[in-house]
């Protein structure tokens, strides 16, 4: 099995790693130190995040016997792909494929959970009042304790997000396979999360260029300009990858529907 980093994955965790030394929590605005060691653990927690979600993908997989090829990060995180001849989601059983999809989020909410109770109960992990900057309860945050919180912030963050029952995340998949399972008609099962990701799509680009802004852009000079451009194409490609996945969907939902039209004839 190779394990492949791409660039596109690069640059996010590039991205992350600037958005948070050049802003930086409160507690650590006048600690250079701190504040590197601060963006250097947060992308190394994305990172590891991220590789987990993918080998329990794998690692589920290799249960069923399918042997699993690679696994690639990329700039929406990742995917795990299996060897030739060992199938794939259009092929995989509901069952399986259900198995394989809902085991990547649900191995970030267990990390989430895991770190939460072993510290849940300190008041210092009062993890929405940090993260949102609320309010930290007049409570010193170091180094290591901002970073704990920011893997249960992030693990949750990326099981929610994967969870949208939108292709090509697992929560589209997740919905295919039950779908699939519930229908006789396989059709039914490509154009209900193909509908869904073109709109969710679709929708995300409207809500973008309606947030465009040339001040919000110049507000920090140059630097306001490129972190707004990389929010923009990070977020745009999502947004992009919903849509080409939708029609996709949307395309053998059709072609499927003929071909059962012509048998039926």
């Amino acid at each position: 099995m190779k394990f492949e980093v791409g660039f596109s994955a690069i640059f996010v965790m590039g991205w992350i790693f600037y958005r948070n030394l050049t802003n930086p929590a409160e507690s650590f605005e006048s600690q250079t130190i701190s504040t590197f060691l601060v963006a250097l653990g947060i992308v190394v927690i994305f990172f590891l995040s991220v590789v987990v979600h993918e080998f329990s993908h794998a690692a589920v997989m290799s249960l069923f016997g399918i042997k699993v090829k690679k696994i690639k990060l990329m700039f929406f995180g990742g995917y795990t792909e299996a060897m030739e001849g060992y199938g794939d989601h259009d092929t995989w059983s509901p069952f399986k494929d259900f198995c394989i999809s809902f085991v990547g989020p649900l191995s970030n909410f267990t990390i989430a959970l895991v770190i939460y109770t072993a510290f849940f109960d300190q008041s210092l992990y009062k993890i929405f009042n940090v993260v949102t900057g609320s309010g930290t309860f007049g409570m010193q945050i170091n180094t290591i304790n901002y970073l704990v919180i920011y893997t249960v912030f992030f693990n949750l963050i990326i099981g929610v997000f994967n969870l949208m029952p939108v292709l090509p995340l697992d929560g589209g998949h997740v919905l295919r396979a039950v779908l699939r399972g519930c229908f006789k008609q396989k059709w039914i099962a490509d154009l209900v999360p193909g509908l869904l990701s073109l709109v969710a799509g679709l929708g995300g680009l409207y809500l973008m260029s309606d947030n465009l802004s040339l001040s919000a852009m110049t507000d920090n000079g140059i630097f306001g300009v490129v972190d707004f451009l990389l929010n923009l194409g990070i977020l745009g490609l999502i947004c992009l990858a919903m849509i080409v996945m939708g029609i996709v969907s949307l395309r053998k939902s059709i072609s499927t529907y003929n071909n059962r039209a012509v048998q039926n004839d």
